[in-house]
C-alpha cells in the first residue's frame, strides 16, 4: 500500500474534531461497556460468547488462536492437519488429531500477557510457565529455589515497583527494565535495528503494531477521529447483525495507524484484502450516513432496543 498520496487532512482539523464529537455521541455507553472500553487503555475486547463479535478457540490443547470455522481449528492448525493427512477428512482423523499433535516452538499461540503473581506487583511475567516477573523469577528459582506456592506465602515476597508503559503508542504493556519498551517490542526494535541501522526509531514508535493478542484490538496511536470511526463503526455493524472478526479490525488499524492517518477513509484499499476492504467499507458507510444528516440538521435515529448486547 502507498499512503504518500494521501492528504489525511482534506476536510480539516476543526472538521474532523465536528465529526469525531459527532460520532462520540452516538456511541452508546452499553456498547462501549460490551467492549470493555476503558478510554485511557483503548484497547478493543471481544467478548467470546457474543454472536456477532464472538469467536471459538482452537481446538488443539496447546493452541489459543481463535476460530470461527465449522472444525474448531485455528486457520494455522487446520492446514498442519491437512497436510498431515490429506486423504483423510473423518471425525475420527481430527479428533486424533486435535489430541496428539505437538507443539510448534517457533509458532505464536496468541497466549496473553499477564502481571506477576506476586500480588500487587504491576510487572508483566516472564512466561507463563513461571508467572513471575524477572525479578520475582530470579529469587524464587535462582536464589532461593522455591516453588512457586511456597515462595509466595513469604512474608519477604513484595510487590516491585512498575518501569511504566512501552513507549510504542500503540502499546499498552510494561517495559522490560531501565529500557523503553515492553519484553516483544525491545526485541522487534532490535531486529529492525540490526537490518536497518538507520532506521527512525521515533516513526517507529508512532508506527509500529500493538503485539496480537486473541480478541483485543489496540486503538491506541490513533487519533480521536479515528478511534470515534472504529467504535462507531463496529457499534452499527453489530446492531445490524454483522459479524467482526477481530484480527480483520486489527489490520485496519494497524494500517491506519502505519500511514499515520487521521480518518478511516484516507486508509487506500489498494492491495488491501477482500475481507478487510469490506470491514474498512462497511464501517465507512455507517459514518457517511451520520455526515449526511449532520449537513441536513436531521437528527439521528438510534434505536435503543436493537440488540448488540449479550444474547
Amino acid at each position: 500500500m502507498t499512503f504518500a498520496t494521501v492528504d489525511t487532512r482534506t476536510s480539516g482539523d476543526h472538521a474532523d474534531d465536528e465529526q469525531a464529537r459527532t460520532l462520540w455521541g452516538l456511541i452508546e455507553p452499553r456498547f462501549l461497556a460490551l467492549l470493555s472500553w476503558d478510554p485511557n487503555i483503548k484497547i478493543v475486547t471481544f467478548p467470546a460468547d457474543h454472536p456477532e463479535l464472538g469467536y471459538d478457540i482452537c481446538r488443539v490443547t496447546w493452541c489459543e488462536r481463535p476460530t470461527r470455522l465449522w472444525h474448531r481449528l485455528c486457520p494455522a492448525c487446520y492446514q498442519r492437519w491437512r497436510r498431515s493427512h490429506p486423504l483423510d477428512e473423518s471425525k475420527d482423523c481430527l479428533e486424533a488429531f486435535v489430541v496428539s499433535t505437538s507443539r510448534t516452538p517457533a509458532r505464536a499461540t496468541g497466549t496473553r500477557i499477564e502481571p506477576c503473581a506476586v500480588l500487587g506487583c504491576p510487572r508483566a511475567w516472564k512466561s507463563s510457565t513461571t508467572r513471575l516477573c524477572t525479578a520475582h523469577e530470579y529469587q524464587c528459582y535462582q536464589m532461593l529455589r522455591l516453588p512457586l506456592d511456597q515462595f509466595l506465602l513469604r512474608p519477604e515476597t513484595v510487590p516491585l515497583p512498575s518501569f511504566g508503559i512501552c513507549q510504542v503508542a500503540a502499546c499498552e504493556r510494561q517495559r522490560e527494565g531501565w529500557g523503553p519498551y515492553c519484553r516483544a517490542h525491545a526485541a522487534k526494535w532490535a531486529r529492525l535495528r540490526g537490518s536497518e541501522p538507520d532506521a527512525d526509531e521515533d516513526h517507529w514508535r508512532r508506527t509500529t503494531s500493538a503485539i496480537a493478542v486473541n480478541g483485543k484490538v489496540s486503538l491506541r496511536g490513533l487519533s480521536n477521529l479515528v478511534v470515534a470511526q472504529i467504535l462507531y463503526g463496529l457499534q452499527e455493524r453489530t446492531r445490524a447483525g454483522t459479524a467482526t472478526i477481530d484480527h480483520q479490525l486489527r489490520l485496519v488499524c494497524n494500517l491506519v495507524r502505519e500511514g499515520e492517518l487521521t480518518q478511516l477513509s484516507a486508509l487506500p484499499t489498494d492491495g488491501m484484502g477482500r475481507s478487510v476492504r469490506g470491514l474498512r467499507n462497511n464501517m465507512l458507510k455507517f459514518i457517511e450516513c451520520v455526515c449526511r444528516r449532520t449537513s441536513e440538521r436531521a437528527p439521528a435515529r438510534t434505536d435503543e432496543n436493537a440488540p448488540f448486547l449479550m444474547r
